[in-house]
């Protein structure tokens, strides 16, 4: 499988809970949310997926 179609994926699967700039900017990780245990790819150092973070008030 090319890096392409990986990433094309990866970000298929992480829809609609991703933060799609962690997928095309640097390093991402699978990782699960804190709030509502759905697991989501971006940054190593997001506890929040992109739905939940609203909510919080953070980003």
């Amino acid at each position: 499988m090319n890096s392409d179609l990986a990433r094309a994926e990866d970000i298929a699967a992480g829809m609609p809970r991703d933060y799609r700039a962690d997928v095309h900017v640097g390093p991402y990780v699978r990782t699960v949310c804190v709030e509502c245990r759905h697991v989501f790819m971006g940054r190593v150092y997001r506890t929040v997926c992109a739905l939940c973070a609203p909510k919080k008030g953070t980003s």
